[in-house]
């Protein structure tokens, strides 16, 4: 009998959560392996799995795995438990994903990733290679969680697969309402940090721009549904930039719609990010505000920025 480790990101979300404990519930009822589920500790993985048994890299420092699985991140700095991705036999390691765009992507060989961008989460890519037959009610609703998250509440990037995937799961409107009324709370700490949230004109027309500042994870405001109507990105302001102000590091989201030229994915990447072309993230460290949004300025000015027929301009000063 093997020990397999199921990994995800750094600050898992739903999806992130959902996926690697419905990969580990999988794994223990289809092979005779001792299944490690392995989060870092969060508010988040508190919320969800409080009473799931779940273990930190420093629970599990003198295990020796035989086999690793990743879920939902294809990078090597934002994987938690690389180290022990990387003691695994690269035979023995695999990585179910969504994401299109890394900058230094895992030491996998690529017959032992299953990543699929035309897919809106992780869960949905296990819906579509795992025989959901094994799963309960219970993890099938786990899976619709990580589904509903990455979707806004079934609101954003429902793409052909994902409508597939929640009519495969089965599950009626009563128990989707159920799940969207989970990820839809709001916690005292959740409705201050929204209510800190205000515009910011970088200077340039077509961008719509938010800043709040936060101490807690902010993973519980980015991956809100409410915080989505922030995100919209309009023919009118083709890009949308929300800037989180945290202790350690500022996060900065990016959204755009479709036919809007600026490489937001590629400007992601290069403030340690990643994502979607048109959904996506990255992270600055020991800077100011003042010092963040010149540095974000700066990247979509030396952009040919063209979206509609309309060229989004520096507005004179």
């Amino acid at each position: 009998m093997g020990k397999i480790a199921v990994l995800t990101h750094i600050n898992p979300d739903f999806d992130a959560i959902c996926s690697a404990s419905t990969l580990v519930s999988f794994l223990k009822k289809t092979t005779d392996n001792e299944v490690y589920l392995i989060l870092e500790p969060t508010q988040l993985v508190d919320k969800l799995y409080g009473n799931v048994k779940h273990y930190s890299v420093d629970d599990v420092k003198k295990i020796k795995f035989n086999t690793v699985y990743v879920c939902d991140v294809n990078e090597q700095d934002r994987t938690y438990g690389l180290g022990i991705l990387n003691k695994v036999s690269k035979d023995n390691r695999y990585l179910f994903d969504h994401h299109d765009g890394c900058r230094v992507p895992l030491d996998i060989y690529d017959n032992r990733k299953l990543v699929y961008p035309d897919y809106s989460s992780t869960c949905e890519v296990l819906t579509r290679f795992l025989d959901i037959n094994v799963f309960s009610l219970e993890e099938k609703k786990n899976l619709l969680l990580g589904i509903a998250s990455d979707t806004a509440g079934f609101n954003r990037s429902m793409k052909d697969n994902t409508c597939r995937m929640i009519e495969k799961l089965g599950l009626g409107d009563d128990i989707r309402k159920e799940i969207i009324d989970k990820i839809s709370e709001l916690s005292y700490e959740q409705q201050l940090l929204f209510d800190s949230i205000y515009a910011y004109d970088i200077g340039i027309s077509g961008i719509k721009t938010f800043i709040t500042k936060t101490n807690m994870d902010s993973t519980m405001l980015v991956k809100h549904p409410k915080f989505d109507n922030y995100m919209k990105a309009t023919l009118e302001y083709p890009v949308t930039i929300f800037i989180v102000e945290m202790p350690d590091k500022t996060l900065v989201k990016f959204k755009k719609i479709d036919d809007c030229s600026i490489d937001i994915l590629e400007i992601a990447k290069s403030i340690n990010g990643g994502g979607h072309f048109n959904r996506c993230s990255g992270k600055i460290y020991d800077k100011s505000l003042n010092e963040v949004i010149d540095i974000i300025k700066d990247k979509i000015c030396k952009q040919d920025i063209i979206t509609n027929h309309k060229v989004l301009k520096k507005q004179k000063s």
